[in-house]
C-alpha cells in the first residue's frame, strides 16, 4: 500500500531530526571532551603568547592580562625569573621568596619537568598531563635581559564537569527539539498535503463529471497555487465543453426524434394519399367506362360533377405535396419588404369570401398595419388559417377574422365555431402530415395535414409567433409579427 505524502513528509522529517540528534549525542558523549580539551589548550596557548607580547613584572599588569582566562577556564598562572616567584595565583606569601629547590618543585609536578629542562630554543617547551589531572603549559621568554618562566595549568576536573553539564543540557534540548520538530513536521505536512488532497478531490470529481468543486488557489506555496489554478481552469474548460456537447447531443436527439416523427408522418401521409387516390381513381375509371359505352339510364350530369369533384380532390393532394416541397426549399431564399398587412388580409378574405357560403362571417381589420416580410408566403399563411377554419366550421357556424395592433406587434386571429381541439392533439397540430382524424376512411375533408405546418414555418421565418387555443364555442388560431413604425 502506497504511503500518503503527509506520512512521507513526517517520516523523512522525523528521520532527519533523529539523525541530527543522534549525531549530537555521539558528539557530546564521545567527542566533546576531546574538543573541549583542545579548546582549553588553544586558550592556554593564546594566553601564553598574550603574556609574552604584553609582559611586565607588575602583578597588576599580569593580572589584567590573565583575568578573563582565569574566570572562564579556571586557569592558574605562575611566573618566575628562576630565583623568585613574580606572579602566582593561589600561592601564599612564603612561596614568593622560595628559591632553588622550592621553585624546582613548582615546576616538578610531573617527573623531570623542571626549569632546567625547559628548552631555551622553544617558547613553549611542552604540554603535559599532570598527575593531579591538569593541563600544563610550561614556557619561557626573555624580559629585560633575563628569562621569565611561565607555568599555566587548568584542571581537567573542570572539563569533565563542563562535559557532564553540556551532556545533560544537550539531552534536554534534544528531547525538546524532537518534540517540537515532530509537531512542526506534522503541521508542515498537513499544510502541504491539504491543498494536494483538495486537488485530488477536484480531479476525482472531474472524473465523475462533477465540475462544481474547485481547489483553493491561495495556497501556502506558489507551485501548488499554480497547480490549483490549472486544475480549476481545466475543470471549467471541460465543464464548458461537456455542457456544449450535451446541448449539441440534446439538439441532435431532438432533430433525430423530429426526423423520425417526420418520416413516420410522411409514411402515414403516403398511406393516406394512396388510400385517398385509390378510391377516386377506381371511381373515375368506372364512370368514364360507363360514359364511354353510353349506358342507358345514367345521369351524365351527376357523373361529370362527381368526376370533377374527385379530380379536384386529387389536385388538392398533389398541390399539397408541391407546396411542401416549395416551402422546404423556398423559405431559405425569402425576400422581405415593407408589406401592408391590412391590405393583404383584406385581399385574401375577399378572394376567399366564396367559401363563406352558409356561414356567418365577421371581418375586422385595423388599417395601416405594416410589417417587414414576404407578401407571397404571408398570403399563403393567411389562406391556410382561413381555409382551416372553414373546413372545421359546421353549416351555419360562425367565423371571425381580425387584424389589430397589440403593442409593437401585429396580431392576426381566426376564430371558428365548432368542436375543441383535443389536448393530446394540440401540441401536434403544427407538425407536418398531422391530421386529427387518423382513420384511413374517406371523409368530406379536403385538407392534407400540411396547412398549419406551413403557417408555422412561414411565421417562424418572419421571426413571429403563432398558436391556437380553445375558446367558448370554438377554436381561435393566431399569429403575431413585429410592426414597422
Amino acid at each position: 500500500m502506497k504511503k500518503s505524502i503527509q506520512s512521507r513528509i513526517m517520516f523523512y522529517s522525523g528521520a532527519l531530526l533523529l539523525s541530527v540528534l543522534i549525531c549530537q549525542i555521539i558528539f557530546s558523549v564521545f567527542l566533546f571532551r576531546s574538543y573541549y580539551t583542545n579548546l582549553k589548550k588553544s586558550e592556554v596557548e593564546k594566553l601564553f603568547y598574550e603574556l609574552k607580547e604584553n609582559y611586565s613584572d607588575d602583578p597588576d599588569t599580569i593580572s589584567s592580562i590573565i583575568q578573563k582566562a582565569q574566570d572562564a577556564y579556571n586557569i592558574n598562572v605562575h611566573i618566575t625569573d628562576g630565583k623568585k616567584v613574580i606572579y602566582g595565583r593561589g600561592l601564599n606569601v612564603v612561596s614568593r621568596v622560595l628559591s632553588g629547590r622550592g621553585l624546582e618543585m613548582i615546576y616538578s609536578l610531573e617527573p623531570k619537568a623542571t626549569i632546567s629542562s625547559i628548552s631555551e630554543r622553544a617558547n613553549i617547551s611542552q604540554w603535559a598531563q599532570a598527575r593531579l589531572g591538569s593541563i600544563v603549559l610550561m614556557g619561557k621568554f626573555k624580559y629585560n635581559g633575563g628569562w621569565r618562566y611561565v607555568r599555566i595549568t587548568s584542571p581537567i576536573e573542570a572539563i569533565d564537569a563542563s562535559v557532564a553539564a553540556f551532556t545533560k543540557v544537550n539531552a534536554v534540548i534534544s528531547v525538546l527539539i524532537l518534540i517540537i520538530g515532530v509537531a512542526g513536521s506534522l503541521i508542515f505536512a498537513r499544510r502541504i498535503s491539504r491543498p494536494i488532497r483538495e486537488i485530488e478531490e477536484v480531479a476525482r470529481n472531474v472524473a465523475l463529471l462533477n465540475f462544481d468543486v474547485h481547489a483553493d488557489e491561495n495556497t501556502s506555496t506558489s507551485e501548488l497555487g499554480s497547480l490549483s489554478k490549472s486544475i480549476n481552469a481545466m475543470s471549467d474548460k471541460l465543464k464548458s465543453l461537456i455542457t456544449d456537447l450535451q446541448a449539441s447531443n440534446a439538439k441532435l436527439k431532438e432533430d433525430v426524434d423530429a426526423q423520425k416523427r417526420l418520416d413516420r408522418m410522411r409514411r402515414d401521409f403516403v398511406a393516406n394519399v394512396s388510400h385517398e387516390l385509390k378510391s377516386p381513381l377506381h371511381l373515375l375509371m368506372m364512370y368514364c367506362e360507363n360514359l364511354k359505352h353510353n349506358i342507358n339510364n345514367i345521369d351524365k350530369d351527376y357523373y361529370c360533377d362527381t368526376i370533377i369533384e374527385e379530380v379536384n380532390r386529387m389536385n388538392d393532394m398533389v398541390m399539397s405535396l408541391l407546396d411542401l416541397s416549395a416551402l422546404e426549399n423556398g423559405l431559405s431564399r425569402i425576400k422581405t419588404e415593407r408589406v401592408d398587412l391590412s391590405g393583404l388580409v383584406d385581399s385574401v378574405t375577399t378572394k376567399l369570401s366564396v367559401l363563406f357560403d352558409g356561414l356567418s362571417e365577421r371581418v375586422s381589420i385595423e388599417s395601416g398595419v405594416c410589417i417587414d416580410g414576404d407578401s407571397h408566403y404571408l398570403e399563403q399563411a393567411i389562406k391556410n388559417y382561413v381555409t382551416n377554419a372553414v373546413s372545421h366550421t359546421p353549416v351555419g357556424g360562425r367565423i371571425s377574422i381580425s387584424l389589430r395592433r397589440q403593442g409593437d406587434k401585429a396580431l392576426f386571429t381566426v376564430f371558428n365555431e365548432g368542436e375543441h381541439i383535443r389536448r393530446e392533439d394540440m401540441e401536434h397540430i403544427w407538425e407536418s402530415f398531422y391530421k386529427t382524424d387518423k382513420a384511413r376512411v374517406r371523409t368530406e375533408e379536403k385538407h392534407s395535414g400540411l396547412g398549419l405546418y406551413i403557417v408555422k414555418t412561414i411565421i417562424s421565418a418572419h421571426n413571429g409567433e403563432y398558436g391556437a387555443r380553445n375558446v367558448d364555442n370554438g377554436v381561435e388560431f393566431w399569429f403575431s409579427l413585429p410592426v414597422l413604425k
